[in-house]
């Protein structure tokens, strides 16, 4: 029986004695899930450097995507620096005012709002409100979410 299958049987099995609503069941079903997303998330990284068919923007996705990974799995450090690549990234292929990097500032402001690091999350909320509002509109969602946390952490700062 190969890994996977292993795998399932256990879970099946943990499911079956304990009751899918057991919270080592959710845990264990959303462990296997976040670990086989980053799995892929790696796999197709390492297939398009194999394959040179690689772009920037492609790799800033991947690294957004990975960063993504660490923030759900808490790995705050390791999200930072995905993140913080990808933004890079992101500014240098895409410019600075793209809603890409609005996006990702967000996301670093997320991080650092975890992290309780609260002036650091209000300058990168605010820095992706408004480059959002000027790429997307002042109504739009994502404006409207990076103002949100911006004044949240305004609070917590004065």
């Amino acid at each position: 029986m190969n890994e996977r299958m292993n795998d399932y049987v256990r879970r099946e099995s943990m499911r079956v004695v304990l009751g899918a609503t057991h919270p080592d069941c959710t845990l264990s079903c959303v462990g296997h899930q976040v670990f086989f997303y980053f799995h892929h998330v790696v796999n197709a990284v390492m297939f398009y450097f194999q394959h040179n068919v690689f772009s920037v923007p492609l790799f800033s996705l991947g690294q957004n995507n990975v960063a993504t990974v660490f923030q759900t799995l808490g790995c705050m450090e390791e999200a930072l620096d995905c993140y913080e690549n990808a933004l890079i990234i992101k500014e240098e292929s895409l410019g600075e005012d793209h809603p890409s990097v609005s996006d990702t500032l967000f996301n670093l402001g997320s991080v650092h709002r975890k992290l309780g690091h609260h002036k650091e999350a209000s300058d990168y909320f605010l820095r992706s409100a408004m480059i959002s509002a000027r790429a997307r509109g002042a109504n739009h969602e994502h404006t409207l979410a990076a103002i949100e946390q911006f004044n949240e952490m305004k609070n917590y700062i004065s």
